[in-house]
C-alpha cells in the first residue's frame, strides 16, 4: 500500500490518545478484541459477531463511516483503497462525557440489574472521549484526502442505530452471572484507568 507508513502514524496517534483501531480483512473480523468484554461482563445473551456483521456489511469504497452500539459507545471505519475487503476501524470512544444520571438511565433502558450500576459506571469511565472538536478528527480527514486523491473524493457518513442494531441486539440480562467474570473485567478495567494516569503523569514530566 502507498499510503502504509502514513497509516502506521495515524494508527499511532490513536493509540497515545487511548483509542484502539484495528485493520483487518472483512472475512476475518477480531470480534473478541473488538468487543470490550462489557457484554460478556453483563452476561448478555447477544450475538455479538452477528451485530457488527451487520453494520460492516454496510461499507462502501471512499467513505468513512461512525455508528454508535446500544452502549453509545461509538466506532468509525474504512474500506482501504487498494484492497477489496481491507477495513480500519477505529474505536469504541464516546463523544461526550455521559453524566452518572445519564449512565443509570441507559443502565435501567437496557434492563441492567441495580446491583451492576456501579460496576457499569466504571465501564465508562474507562472508555476513552472524543469530542466532537478533537484534531484527530482533522487528521483523519487529511488521511482520507491522502489515501482518496482529495477532499471531493470520499465523504463521511454515520449509521443509524436503530436501523442496523436494535433489530439483531435485544441485551437480555441472565441471572447467573459468574463472578470469575467480575473479577477479571474489575481488572481489566483498573490497568485501563491506571495505564492512562500513568500516561497523563509521564505527559506531564516531559512538559
Amino acid at each position: 500500500m502507498f499510503y502504509e507508513a502514513e497509516l502506521d502514524f495515524l494508527r499511532a496517534v490513536f493509540t497515545k490518545c487511548h483509542i484502539r483501531t484495528f485493520v483487518f480483512d472483512y472475512d476475518n473480523v477480531p470480534y473478541d478484541k473488538i468487543d470490550t468484554g462489557f457484554r460478556k461482563f453483563l452476561n448478555i445473551s447477544v450475538d455479538f459477531e452477528k451485530e457488527h456483521k451487520n453494520i460492516l456489511s454496510s461499507v462502501e469504497k471512499n467513505t468513512i463511516f461512525e455508528f454508535k452500539d446500544v452502549f453509545d459507545c461509538s466506532y468509525m471505519f474504512m474500506l482501504l483503497p487498494e484492497t477489496e475487503k481491507t477495513i480500519l476501524l477505529i474505536g469504541p470512544y464516546t463523544s461526550e462525557v455521559p453524566s452518572r444520571k445519564q449512565i443509570l438511565e441507559k443502565a435501567e433502558s437496557l434492563g441492567i440489574s441495580p446491583s451492576f450500576f456501579k460496576d457499569f459506571e466504571k465501564f465508562y469511565i474507562g472508555i476513552p472521549h472524543l469530542p466532537e472538536s478533537s484534531h484527530l478528527f482533522a487528521l483523519l480527514d487529511s488521511f482520507g484526502e491522502l489515501i482518496w486523491g482529495g477532499s471531493d473524493n470520499f465523504v463521511f457518513r454515520e449509521l443509524n442505530n436503530k436501523n442496523l442494531e436494535q433489530a439483531s441486539f435485544a441485551p437480555v440480562i441472565k441471572k447467573d452471572t459468574v463472578d470469575s467474570e467480575k473479577s477479571s473485567w474489575n481488572v481489566q478495567m483498573i490497568e485501563t484507568r491506571y495505564n492512562y494516569e500513568a500516561e497523563m503523569f509521564r505527559a506531564v514530566s516531559q512538559g
